[in-house]
């Protein structure tokens, strides 16, 4: 027997019992259906609860807008993020992930630097933000887990982070379309809390949620 038969004859013994499996979509596919899975339900909830009275007026304001600015950034950037992170080695994009790490941190110092110019006032009035947050942040978190849990990262923790900044940015634009307050030390209690504390929760179980 010819070498050329005994490897054709191990290939086939390999491979026996071995069954076709979907090949994973293309990363930048996977993150445009990430976003318009979260965006349809962060929006739905926004419209089926109402805009904010003066969100036309907010329009006019350079803070507003530029926290939503930042806010979409660091949605889909850690979006892309998730989609890359599902191929054991991003295809030499590592540097994706860090992107919304430093979007995030823009934002905070934005905030604080508004807080500083503006007095922080931690009101917890209007109290609804929080669980809001919360309704905004699980189920997205939920539906883009369960969907990149697909891949094969072998950054556990860091797929945990990045879906954390993703609905939890996409959560804070829900949140500043429907509250009417803008103060800054609400919004770090009631706008951000929520989804530092899904974060943590996420990073908790990275290790399983994201396995191979």
């Amino acid at each position: 027997m010819s070498t050329g038969d005994d490897t054709d004859k191990l290939i086939n013994s390999l491979c026996e019992g071995h069954h076709k499996v979907r090949c994973l979509m293309p990363p930048h596919v996977r993150a445009v259906l990430y976003f318009i899975l979260t965006a349809a339900y962060v929006f739905g909830l926004v419209f089926s609860h109402g805009l904010r009275m003066d969100w036309q007026e907010r329009l006019t304001d350079i803070f507003f807008m530029t926290d939503m600015a930042l806010a979409a950034a660091i949605w889909i950037s850690a979006l892309c993020a998730v989609a890359w992170l599902c191929i054991p080695d991003m295809r030499g994009q590592g540097w994706i992930k860090i992107l919304p790490v430093g979007l995030t941190s823009v934002l905070i110092l934005v905030e604080i630097g508004r807080g500083g110019m503006e007095g922080m006032n931690f009101s917890f009035s209007h109290g609804t933000c929080f669980e809001g947050g919360l309704l905004m942040g699980m189920v997205p978190l939920a539906l883009v887990a369960f969907m990149s849990r697909g891949g094969n990262t072998t950054s556990p923790y860091w797929m945990a982070g990045m879906n954390a900044l993703a609905v939890g940015a996409a959560g804070y634009i829900g949140l500043r379309l429907l509250c009417p307050m803008d103060d800054v030390g609400h919004g770090f209690i009631m706008h951000f809390l929520p989804f530092i504390l899904i974060g943590a929760a996420v990073a908790l179980l990275a290790r399983k949620l994201f396995r191979w």
